[in-house]
């Protein structure tokens, strides 16, 4: 799970799939849960063949986790501390964040928690990690018993 309290979001790899996937399609003809797979380790996409593999296709080409993830990320967050209002409006519906006009006038910070949020949206990247490694009540509670 990646996170951010101070920009107000969270992701795991499947949600930041899922997302990525609605948003884009799918990367290479892979459906958000073999990308997921994909986004962590040495993996690699190789842009001639549309294809992940487990070797850089090119020197110094990044990691998927970096292609995917992070440079969107960044990309995002630097169209936010520094473009005008119309062309982060634009910027901003490519990915599917729509905002009022006069949030566009927010300080930084503010400005900031607003779209990343909205981004990343509510917190299915929380929920899918707790379903995923928390055990149900009925498999915690034996857990308890025995100790």
């Amino acid at each position: 799970v990646f996170a951010s309290a101070q920009h107000g979001w969270v992701f795991s790899l499947l949600s930041y799939a899922r997302l990525y996937c609605r948003h884009y399609g799918r990367a290479a003809g892979v459906a958000p849960a073999e990308l997921a797979k994909r986004l962590w380790g040495d993996s690699y996409f190789d842009p001639d063949t549309r294809t992940f593999k487990k070797a850089p296709p090119s020197s110094g080409a990044p990691r998927a986790f970096a292609q995917f993830v992070l440079q969107p990320i960044y990309k995002l967050y630097s169209q936010v501390v520094g473009e005008e209002a119309p062309t982060l409006a634009r910027a901003l519906g490519e990915v599917g964040v729509r905002i009022r006009k006069e949030d566009f006038y927010l300080d930084t910070k503010p400005l900031l928690r607003l779209v990343l949020s909205k981004f990343f949206g509510g917190c299915s990247g929380f929920a899918d990690a707790v379903a995923r490694h928390v055990p149900s009540p009925a498999a915690g509670a034996a857990a308890k018993v025995a100790r």
